[in-house]
């Protein structure tokens, strides 16, 4: 049966000659892998080079729900995204977003919402720079964890001013699990921040690497089973 639905590209490895296969989190079905006919020479209908990771893209394809492995029959690139393509920033967050979003979409079930804010921050990214992104990823991270069914309780106060990881709310002790007063304190800010619409709300670049290095601790204790995240470093580094 055919179906169209647009869709968010997550991976898309070669296949055979002519071929790639796709992974993709769709709006009608969720999250979904293909085959598709790609050439790899500029003239071709459909190239391989279409399939960038966070790439939108509209589909018409063949689904068949007792396949796992379904065909793309036609597409086309909903917005060029040129700006995450070209801007070494943007690229590097786009591969952190990306391997997070591989790490942690596990249903097949579609989720509207869930799809929709995926694209609009694909396309706020590309559409605005300097800083207006500079705590985009940690924003990001920290949103999609409501969509997730993760999100962390914000009940900072004098008396619970350590933030437990492991729990997702701050606590009145430190432990193993829990981040120091300071960093604790800067994980209230952030999530005070991220209540409204997104506005950078770090001064510092080692503020930035604490905060988004909880974050990420922060997955993996309660989605992606501790397995490391290859991207982070290089984001580190430019961020």
């Amino acid at each position: 049966m055919l179906e169209k639905t647009d869709s968010v590209i997550l991976k898309s490895v070669p296949y055979k000659e002519s071929s790639s296969i796709v992974s993709a989190y769709t709006e009608e079905f969720g999250l979904k892998s293909f085959i598709v006919k790609a050439g790899r020479k500029k003239n071709a209908p459909v190239r391989s080079s279409f399939f960038q990771p966070l790439q939108l893209m509209h589909l018409v394809i063949y689904d068949n729900a007792k396949q796992s492995l379904n065909q793309i029959k036609e597409c086309s690139i909903y917005n060029h995204l040129t700006a995450l393509r070209t801007d070494i920033i943007k690229s590097a967050v786009v591969f952190f977003i990306t391997e997070i979003l591989q790490l942690s979409l596990k249903e097949k079930n579609p989720d509207a919402e869930l799809f929709a804010f995926i694209k609009q921050s694909v396309l706020y990214l590309n559409d605005n720079d300097g800083k207006h992104i500079k705590d985009f990823h940690i924003y990001f991270l920290i949103k999609l964890s409501s969509y997730l069914g993760f999100e962390p309780m914000d009940n900072y106060s004098d008396e619970t001013c350590f933030f437990d990881l492991s729990e997702g709310k701050f606590k009145p002790q430190a432990d193993v699990c829990t981040a120091d007063k300071d960093n604790s304190l800067l994980w209230h800010n952030c999530l005070q921040s991220c209540l409204m619409n997104y506005s950078p709300f770090v001064d510092q670049a080692l503020q930035r690497r604490e905060l988004l290095g909880m974050a990420v601790q922060f997955y993996q204790y309660h989605i992606t089973n501790s397995r490391p995240v290859k991207s982070l470093a290089v984001l580190h580094s430019l961020m």
